[in-house]
């Protein structure tokens, strides 16, 4: 169909001079076998109307509640939440029916294993005379907020119904999703509507929303990173609304750094829509702090969409509110949109003959994955979700899909996985398989090996070979004369998995070897084969700092930015001149500076083609003798104390000392009130989330004595646990009389005395600890 197009205030002019000035991406994507798109008018409804949100027409109060199991006869239930209960728990697949009527219920869920339908006994367009009307259980927690919590193995259908948020309307930092799904299921949704503020939809696995209304501000599409794949919006309305904020994003798309890319949210054929009063609009951001950027991938398509917008509202002239983290060209991982919308100073264009390829139907979009080892798509054999079964089962009326997930020329992949995660998984008894020092690790699906400790496993050719873990690990992949890659796992946590991949082009090789250089929890090595590789090395490598402050004990770290970003080998090898003056992780690029001097850090390629950057870094010794930190972010507009937020920035006389990694903040269940060194008084409302990733790390290079202030915050995550300290170079710390070492029910002080080191402040267990507030280090001159 067509597209219309619109004229809105003209906003194009100099948008891509504006975007390379910035340092932002081209504005298309310019393959050889299609000319750069032009770009095309788009924006305000031809009467400049505001056209109103949908009305809901459902009856006030509810309709019969009906469960059938299999081809079983229905029973009643008197609430939605008790025949959720029973299908969770029945012997079959289930259907729910819900006559026309609105039903209050908050915290419903399902986490079963069966498949189970919601279907709303209605024609009604968008299902809105059928009302599930609710909040969360738990506001103040993500997977405790959701109207409808969805977990467990089991597809879910919902078809012909509404679900509304009771906090639609919440002013503030209100997330309120009315789907929040976190199992391993597939979701089908058709002519239903999703009526919230901010967060509206959360997916993970795969999602497919067809013909359905939308409405929110914040966020009100985006997905989670454990595992989410792709979330399909097709022939959808999505409307931001403007009464709790005069600022919305349509889409916030998280992905873990998976090596196979589902393709994250696309807003496909569908309409965006704004109310009147929104001041800024953006198709999408990344919310996360700035420091978690290279935790995830940002991924987002707007396919054969349009715009239509009342009169005095257009989309920021940015398009995106933030930087994606992914490809350096967006194109295959990132901010992107076909050619109806400019690139913005974040995003891409895509060509034409690249969306006739990647983004031709849902077939397509569903279950093809980006291999970011190899930078080819290819069919989600593993993930396959068959969705013309999904609509010929339900009888749906849905537009015919002729697209493919397996192209014309393309080979079904052949896949072999050698599992760890159980005493009797395969690998341990593949003989063709050969550990060396790695033992299934006690309590956790992994098999352990420290440095140096190797697992060899055969191929027969050209593939991808890719190592899956989680907690922690660095460590190499190798084949036979090719350049070794690396492979990072260090993920903090025993609930994310990351993978790395290997692209193994030579036709000749017969082995891999996986060596750990730190204790590495390895779940699978898989290897899938690929007839097509052929290596494509590095040709450049540009390094920069972190901080351009390079002085004795403060932390630091290099980044290299390899091209092409499509190499068959990304990994460099950290060195440093000088080891005296400063020291560099060969892996993480993280830097050490010992004493003040000139030092030289050199970035080469790991694939064999030899190609180095280096940066010259003069370290000078610290003037300091006491530094603190603490968090400068304002808390006021939070809704409840303990709920968790980004970090402010770190604010304190010298606080460049202290690195909190990507440590999140947490609102202090009251304002603390801290006299700083330089006398005045402090007013702290936010800290340190102390979870896996809340750390503080600081060096010191000669005694000092560091003092640390925690804040309990009683409805926060369990705060079940006290801070300890640690060192990672032999420093000594040595805890006052006056710590406490059990888990304190109030807020608390610790103090230690240190010998020279670098030392890291962070939980002692596996449970939250009350939030860091404020730190103090004064050296003992």
């Amino acid at each position: 169909m067509k597209k219309n197009k619109f004229l809105l205030n003209a906003i194009e002019s100099g948008l891509c001079a504006a975007a390379l000035l910035f340092g932002a991406v081209s504005c298309a994507d310019n393959d050889d076998d299609d000319s750069t798109p032009a770009k095309k008018s788009f924006g305000v409804l031809a009467d400049g109307s505001d056209k109103g949100r949908k009305a809901v027409t459902a009856p006030s109060t509810q309709g019969t509640i009906t469960l059938t199991v299999g081809s079983g006869t229905g029973t009643t239930y008197p609430t939605i939440a008790a025949a959720l209960s029973a299908a969770a728990s029945a012997s079959g697949d289930c259907v729910i029916t819900l006559e026309k009527g609105t039903y209050k219920e908050d915290g419903l869920s399902y986490s079963g294993n069966n498949n189970l339908k919601i279907s709303g006994q209605t024609t009604a367009e968008y299902g809105l005379d059928v009302v599930i009307l609710g909040q969360g259980s738990d506001t103040s927690s993500e997977k405790g907020r959701s109207t409808l919590a969805i977990a467990g193995k089991g597809n879910i259908v919902l078809e012909n119904l509404t679900i509304k948020s009771s906090r639609q309307e919440t002013k503030g930092t209100a997330q309120a999703e009315v789907i929040g799904t976190d199992g391993t299921g597939n979701l089908a949704a058709y002519n239903c509507s999703f009526l919230s503020g901010q967060d509206t939809l959360r997916t993970v696995a795969k999602a497919w929303f067809y013909k359905c209304y939308i409405e929110g501000d914040v966020d009100f599409t985006w997905m989670e990173y454990t595992n989410g794949v792709v979330a399909l919006y097709e022939e959808c309305v999505l409307r931001a609304i403007g009464t709790r904020t005069d600022k919305a994003y349509f889409t916030a798309p998280r992905l873990g750094l998976t090596s196979k890319v589902g393709k994250g949210l696309v807003i496909y054929n569908s309409t965006l829509e704004a109310e009147s009063g929104l001041k800024e609009l953006y198709l999408g951001r990344n919310p996360w702090a700035s420091s978690n950027l290279k935790d995830y991938y940002e991924q987002v398509a707007f396919i054969g969409s349009t715009l239509n917008l009342p009169e005095g509202v257009t989309l920021n002239a940015d398009v995106w509110a933030s930087q994606a983290n992914g490809t350096s060209d967006q194109k295959y991982i990132g901010f992107k949109t076909d050619d109806y919308f400019p690139a913005g100073k974040y995003g891409v264009v895509l060509n034409s003959s690249f969306v006739a390829k990647e983004y031709a139907g849902r077939e397509n979009i569903l279950n093809r994955l980006f291999v970011v080892a190899s930078s080819k798509f290819q069919k989600d054999t593993d993930g396959y979700w068959d969705v013309k079964k999904v609509i010929s089962d339900n009888g749906w009326d849905v537009k015919t899909d002729t697209s493919k997930s397996l192209l014309d020329g393309e080979k079904e992949v052949v896949k072999t996985v050698y599992d760890f995660s159980t005493a009797d998984a395969g690998a341990y008894v593949d003989s063709t398989v050969t550990i060396d020092g790695f033992s299934k690790h006690s309590g956790s699906e992994n098999a352990t090996g420290g440095s140096g400790k190797t697992i060899t496993i055969p191929v027969a050719g050209k593939c991808v070979v890719t190592v899956k873990g989680d907690y922690s690990g660095w460590g190499t992949i190798k084949a036979g004369s090719q350049g070794e890659g690396v492979y990072n796992i260090n993920s903090g946590s025993t609930s994310k998995y990351l993978e790395c991949g290997y692209v193994v082009y030579d036709a000749a090789a017969t082995s891999v070897v996986i060596t750990a250089a730190t204790t590495s929890y390895i779940n699978s090595i898989s290897v899938e084969y690929d007839d097509t590789l052929s290596f494509v090395p590095v040709t450049e490598i540009s390094v920069a700092a972190a901080s351009s402050t390079f002085t004795v004990g403060v932390a630091n770290s290099m980044k290299a930015t390899v091209t092409p970003d499509t190499a068959s080998n990304l990994a460099v090898k950290w060195t440093s001149s000088d080891t005296t003056v400063g020291t560099i992780d060969e892996f993480s690029g993280e830097v050490k500076f010992l004493k003040a001097g000139d030092v030289t850090f050199t970035a080469t390629a790991r694939d064999g083609s030899g190609v180095s950057k280096s940066i010259v870094c003069s370290s000078e010794a610290a003037t300091w003798t006491s530094a603190e930190w603490y968090d400068s972010k304002d808390s006021s507009s939070s809704t409840k104390s303990g709920s968790g937020t980004g970090l402010g920035g770190a604010a304190g006389t010298n606080n460049s000392v202290f690195d909190t990694g990507t440590a999140g903040g947490v609102t202090l269940g009251s304002v603390k009130s801290v006299t700083l060194i330089d006398g005045s008084v402090a007013s702290i409302s936010t800290g340190l989330k102390m979870n896996s990733s809340g750390k503080i790390t600081f060096s010191v290079t000669k005694a000092a004595t560091v003092k640390v202030l925690t804040g309990y915050c009683s409805d926060s995550n369990k705060t079940n646990d006290t801070c300890g300290i640690t060192s990672s170079d032999g420093g000594v710390a040595t805890a006052d009389s006056s710590n406490s070492t059990t888990a304190p029910t109030s807020d608390a002080a610790y103090i230690w005395t240190l010998t020279p080191g670098t030392y890291t402040v962070g939980r002692v267990g596996a449970g939250y600890a009350p939030s860091i507030y404020y730190v103090r280090v004064d050296l003992n001159n």
